[in-house]
């Protein structure tokens, strides 16, 4: 396991902690004897004193003496000592420096990096051997690993080699779990020929060493430490070069202590949080450790030092104290045990986190594990790892001391950027998969209006909605008039809606047949005669749309005086300057819209549904009878749906209160909102919301309605006057515009006037009558039948106006056809795009010769301006294949999703199959597995085939292959909304991604249902945009795992890096996808996946394995790097 240190087994010194024991154990002369000496030969001892007696105590005090005399290049006189002395001779060497040490120059290097860093430590250039060993022994106990390497690099550096000296070395680089440097320095002691105790404490260390499993590892992972520096080199960018021209010239460099080599080690390797794990430790013992846990174990950094116990929380305390409020977590709880003001961050650090409470008021602790995870996981205070990690640290603590300089103001916290409207959708548009000269356009015929391509815009809708109402009567009025309708919901909240968006229209709107989908990017792809807008949100999806003859805009409100004069109010009003053609629920909308916005625009009018809402002679003339009777309560149906303001039921409140004041005899009844008043003050009933058959009971049973509008008119006083029911609204705009004099009362806009106006009715019951019967004959007139062939008209009318003149810069364009489509001359149709295919293509072409099926099927291939002989592979093979096509297009023209549908287009073929210039069918039946296997699920849109490596991959790359389509295993065959609708539901995105996959390297798609569906037209992806869409609109999609070819790459890491970032963006712009969303989930993605290839190169060992298993580590931090960045 990393970090535990080999033990030995026999023999040697203890391994708790450093024994530094006496190097020489021969007989001496007398101290006396060696002090005159000196005296006679000029030299006064500084180390010698007569008193000295022990063996040990005399032979050290000697050994410092000679080395005193050599730093002062006293080398004569120290040799003669030495043989004064009695000393061996192999004990000293007159040669000084760390250069006579294992790993002298490494030494070197490390030492002058200490020296920059902390200053010369002169008392160990000076010090005796005895002192500084001594002194090296407690820092080695207290783990202050990088001093004691200072000490006894910089007294080594002035002093002659000393087996002591190389012992303390092996001992410290032991400490610091380096064990390959352990090793050389116990070989070098050996070599040294030490006294016998040193050296069968040294024989010891190397046979437990070389026995321990944490050499064997972290000789493995030498292999690869460049590892260490591949992020810095893919992502580089700018004029500058690196200092270093590969990683691992950068590797080599940063084991010397290099100070540009450590500037380019991985982000992983955060120097805050391993200071604070391994105290006075180098980045070079991070980096082997990091490589050890990474390679072996398939951790990342946090991950590695959670499991080995953790930060210490002393060093978490003094790394998160100035961002701790205590007593603002102590109020957090009423009551407090045990923690107090004092251990209050303790508590915190260890256990107040992982119940959610926060450390001050500007730290969220839930929201910085939700945007983490991994932390909970890890068991990683979030606080800490944000301290550690938090760019915007720095411009934090400049905040908080503005506010303390300024003396007020709080310091705002940091939450993720909240995107105003629908820029997430313009961000899709402005990308590089969007690209309107690449449209594929499916519209009628010119001049052909008998079946229009309509596409509506709609904002999400619940239950009881008055508009969306509206908006699918007139969809239903289409789809009868025989038009094509697509419906679009933006944003819609996934866990209101059943799995496929339909169901809700059907349960609880009109029985439509449209496709109801969710607004997402294949909107984009979309095309047809008309696109509509129903709403100011929807406005600008709509004007992005590039596939229509015509937009519109179905106004059914002034929307505008839906808010405070603020910034949804100016939306809404700039959206009516966006140039689209205007459908207008009104008149007075109508007018507003060509006089005052220019706009071309069409009205209609709002209707009622006649079998519900009506009202005989007889029933009228009951009610006449009813109100001139004595002491008759009047019953007013009031309308009282409070969270709709322009409703100003508060004004019909405050109006009926002050009516009540001096008349007894009224009875309200509130419809229109589920809940109750809280305070008003008249008589009433509460009815909530009602059905339509409930709510015409309700207007025949009472005698006045009020309605009131801000805006534009609504739909209830149409349906209370064709239910016989005489109408108070407000004298506003738009009411005077739109009603005739005599069929409504029309108030004051007061309490005051709203009451006057109610009294007055209710005080002439021949006014009401007359008012009854008015608002009776006016309301006859209109019909959801009317409303539906006016809303028809003005489309034809608009479309004929603009058809023709409507061009694309596309390149080509599907015309659907009014008549019966021919039936088709084959059962299948292969599809090959090619480009400078080079000697691939000659076994993909050979596989297609041999394919046995029970029915002739056709080859189409598209040759991109190829220039390495790639045209005359297809000729020759058009030359011995029936049925083959072959078309040429110039570079530019081609595009992965529209090239494709050139395919489709050019196939004369009830299904057709997709093959890539390098994927080869693994055996004769491909094509018929496939086509069977969609064939044999009459639902299902497409299907897509499994991969396997081509011969001769390795095997990371075989495996890899292998579990990705395993994966698809689990799964039932067909896939579609049916499948786990609770997860649709719950907009799971991991399950979204199962349901989109789909690769166009082998797939099959049905031509019927292609021509209402084209593939979108993107440089990338365009078979997973194309799998979501028929998801999304009922069909399924098919794996046939017997439909198999061969197709893998080899990419080198930096193509890798690039393809990935691509793949990553794609995802990200086009389903809103974010592969790691930050630097610990990419980090955890590829340890795990390196302990993956490792476990696979121990499986399949070959000559070439590390060579394999390099370039597989490499491409797995390429990948996850380029899925990580793409998202900056």
């Amino acid at each position: 396991m990393a970090g535990t240190k080999p033990v030995v087994t026999g023999g040697g010194n203890s391994n708790d902690g450093l024994t530094i024991r006496p190097l020489f154990g021969v007989v001496l002369a007398s101290a006396r004897e060696l002090v005159l000496w000196m005296l006679e030969a000029g030299h006064t001892p500084q180390h010698l004193t007569v008193e000295q007696t022990g063996a040990d105590t005399l032979a050290a005090a000697v050994q410092q003496e000679i080395q005193l005399l050599q730093r002062h290049n006293q080398k004569a006189l120290a040799s003669a000592l030495q043989q004064r002395a009695g000393l061996p001779s192999s004990t000293t060497r007159d040669a000084i420096g760390l250069q006579e040490y294992a790993q002298g120059a490494i030494l070197r290097a490390r030492l002058q990096r200490l020296n920059q860093d902390r200053g010369v430590q002169e008392s160990a250039r000076s010090g005796t051997t005895e002192e500084v060993l001594k002194t090296v022994a407690g820092l080695l106990n207290s783990m202050q690993v990088n001093t004691a390497v200072h000490l006894l690099c910089s007294h080594a550096e002035v002093c002659p080699y000393s087996p002591r000296i190389e012992q303390a070395l092996a001992e410290t680089a032991e400490a610091e779990e380096h064990w390959l440097a352990a090793r050389e320095h116990w070989h070098h002691v050996l070599q040294s020929q030490p006294p016998a105790s040193i050296a069968v404490h040294a024989q010891g260390r190397l046979k437990a060493l070389d026995a321990s499993e944490p050499l064997k590892q972290q000789r493995v992972v030498m292999e690869f430490d460049h590892l260490l520096f591949e992020e810095c080199f893919l992502t580089h960018i700018g004029p500058e070069p690196l200092p270093f021209a590969r990683p691992t010239e950068a590797a080599k460099a940063f084991w010397e202590h290099d100070v540009e080599a450590e500037a380019l080690l991985s982000p992983e390797i955060n120097p805050l949080i391993w200071a604070d794990f391994r105290k006075d430790s180098s980045l070079q013992q991070a980096a082997r450790y990091v490589l050890v846990q990474k390679l072996f174990h398939g951790r990342c950094l946090l991950e590695a030092i959670a499991n080995d116990g953790g930060v210490p929380t002393a060093a978490m305390a003094l790394r998160c104290a100035a961002s701790f409020n205590s007593s603002f977590y102590l109020k957090q709880r009423e009551r407090w045990q045990t923690v107090s003001a004092e251990t209050a961050l303790t508590h915190y650090l260890n256990k107040g986190w992982k119940r959610g409470l926060d450390p001050s008021p500007e730290f969220s602790t839930n929201e910085a594990l939700g945007k983490e995870p991994l932390l909970r996981q890890f068991g990683i205070n979030p606080l800490y790892a944000s301290l550690c990690n938090n760019s915007d640290a720095g411009q934090q603590r400049l905040l908080k001391q503005t506010v303390q300089r300024f003396g007020s103001g709080a310091v705002v916290s940091l939450s993720e950027h909240q995107e105003l409207g629908n820029a997430h959708l313009t961000r899709f548009t402005e990308s590089a998969y969007f690209n309107p000269k690449f449209t594929w356009f499916n519209a009628s015929p010119t001049g052909d209006h008998s079946s229009l391509q309509l596409h509506w815009v709609i904002p999400d809708f619940s239950p009881g909605g008055g508009g969306h109402m509206t908006i699918f009567r007139m969809v239903k009025h289409l789809e009868r008039q025989g038009h094509r309708v697509t419906i679009w919901v933006l944003n819609p909240v996934r866990s209101r809606h059943a799995a496929d968006l339909r169901d809700d229209v059907l349960k609880h709107y009109q029985p439509i047949q449209a496709k109801v989908l969710p607004l997402d990017t294949s909107f984009f792809f979309s095309s047809g005669d008309a696109v509509i807008a129903t709403s100011w949100q929807t406005v600008e999806a709509v004007t992005q749309a590039q596939g229509f003859k015509e937009r519109f805009y179905f106004i059914q409100d002034y929307e505008p005086f839906f808010y405070a004069r603020g910034s949804e109010a100016v939306q809404a009003e700039a959206t009516y300057k966006q140039g689209l053609a205007c459908i207008c629920a009104s008149p007075w909308l109508d007018h507003i819209m060509r006089e005052r916005y220019g706009a071309w625009s069409r009205p209609f009018w709002l209707a009622f549904d006649h079998r519900i809402y009506n009202c005989t002679a007889e029933q009228l003339r009951e009610r006449w009878q009813r109100q001139h009777e004595d002491d008759q309560a009047f019953h007013l149906a009031v309308y009282a749906r409070r969270f709709t303001e322009r409703r100003c039921v508060e004004l019909a409140f405050a109006g009926l209160e002050r009516l009540c004041r001096t008349n007894r005899n009224i009875v309200v009844h509130l419809f229109g909102d589920p809940r109750p008043p809280e305070h008003l003050g008249c008589p009433a009933i509460h009815h909530g919301v009602i059905n339509a058959a409930q709510l015409a009971k309700l207007y025949q049973f009472c005698d006045l309605g009020i309605s009131l509008s801000a805006t534009n008119y609504s739909l209830i006083p149409q349906e209370m006057m064709a239910s016989g029911l005489p109408v108070v609204d407000l004298a506003v705009e738009s009411t005077e515009a739109i009603y005739p004099e005599g069929v409504i009362a029309l108030a004051p806009p007061s309490a005051e006037g709203l009451a006057n106006t109610i009294q007055l009715l209710l005080d002439s019951p021949e006014t009401l009558q007359k008012q009854a019967e008015a608002g009776l004959e006016w309301v006859s007139q209109f019909s959801w039948e009317k409303a539906g062939i006016a809303v028809e008209q003005a489309l034809i009318r608009r479309i004929s106006e603009v058809d023709g003149a409507c061009t694309c810069e596309g390149i080509a364009f599907q015309q659907p056809l009014t008549v019966q489509p021919k039936q088709p001359q084959y059962k299948a149709s292969v599809v090959i795009p090619t480009h400078n295919a080079g000697t691939i293509l000659a076994p993909v072409l050979s596989a297609i010769q041999q394919q046995q099926t029970p029915w002739e099927f056709q080859c189409v291939l598209i040759d991109s301006n190829s220039t390495d002989g790639t045209l005359e592979q297809l000729q020759a093979f058009a030359a011995i294949q029936p049925n083959v096509t072959i078309q040429q297009i110039a570079k530019w023209e081609f595009q992965h999703g529209h090239t494709r549908n050139r395919g489709v287009a050019d196939s004369d073929a009830e299904f057709v199959a997709f093959l890539t210039q390098d994927a080869i069918p693994a055996d004769e039946h491909w094509l018929d597995n496939l086509v069977s296997a969609l064939e044999s699920q009459p639902a299902a849109a497409g299907a897509f085939g499994r991969h396997i490596a081509h011969d001769g991959a390795s095997p990371m790359i075989q495996n890899e292959l292998e579990c990705h389509f395993a994966g698809l295993d689990k799964f039932p065959k067909a896939l579609s909304l049916n499948s786990k609708q609770e997860l649709i539901c719950a907009d799971d995105q991991a399950w979204r991604q199962v349901l989109h996959f789909y690769s166009d390297n082998n797939s099959c798609l049905r031509k019927s249902i292609w021509q209402e569906m084209p593939l979108p037209c993107v440089p990338f992806g365009e078979d997973q945009l194309w799998a979501e869409a028929i998801i999304r609109r009922g069909y399924a999609k098919v794996y046939a795992k017997d439909a198999v070819v061969k197709h893998s790459h080899h990419y080198s890491p930096a193509e890798t890096y690039e393809r990935s970032a691509i793949e990553a963006e794609f995802f990200r712009t086009c389903f809103g996808h974010t592969l790691h969303r930050s630097r610990l989930a990419m980090d955890a993605a590829i340890s795990n996946d390196c302990k993956a290839a490792s476990a696979i190169a121990m499986r399949n060992k070959t000559n070439n394995t590390v060579n394999e298993l390099d370039h597989s580590y490499q491409s797995i931090i390429a990948k996850h790097l380029g899925w990580k960045n793409a998202n900056k």
